[in-house]
């Protein structure tokens, strides 16, 4: 089954709760109307993690500090409900986004690091992603490579 490109998001149909819902637990549970629906263009790249207001206390206040920027640095996105940004989108944070400092070594070594390894590990990833799904796919793929490693094979650089 194949999704056209020009899908309207307007008319998404929301799927309805399994279990009955009193009327007041449905005021009070936040409502998603189909315009609303999560649309590419407006799916931030990283998520944002809310940080809690906590009293400056000293050291209560840096624990807190850091445990937020732990989160948003080691809990990865949800990649149920968010769509993954775009190469583009990719190297603009590598080489713009608030990671770190704007200026300075740690910049530069991200910069370095983005250019040899990072985007095309993304870049792999996203491609891997897309022969994964579709079963015609994965099996030309597989087919693929079976004919690569044979070749290399037989010609003595495996």
């Amino acid at each position: 089954m194949t999704i056209p490109n020009d899908v309207s998001w307007s008319k998404i149909q929301m799927p309805t709760p399994v279990t009955p819902v009193t009327p007041v637990e449905r005021e009070e549970a936040p409502r998603v109307i189909a315009d609303q629906a999560i649309k590419p263009e407006t799916v931030p790249a990283t998520p944002v993690t809310p940080v809690e207001e906590v009293p400056e206390d000293g050291m209560r206040a840096r624990l807190a500090l850091a445990q937020a920027r732990l989160r948003r640095t080691w809990i990865p996105p949800d990649i149920v409900r968010h769509n993954r940004p775009s190469l583009l989108r990719v190297i603009a944070y590598a080489w713009r986004g608030d990671w770190g400092p704007k200026k300075g070594a740690w910049r530069a070594a991200g910069k370095i690091y983005s250019v040899l390894l990072g985007i095309e590990l993304v870049a792999l990833g996203y491609t891997i992603a897309w022969i994964g799904e579709r079963p015609a796919r994965l099996f030309a793929g597989g087919l693929l490579g079976v004919a690569v490693l044979w070749t290399l094979n037989s010609l003595g650089w495996l």
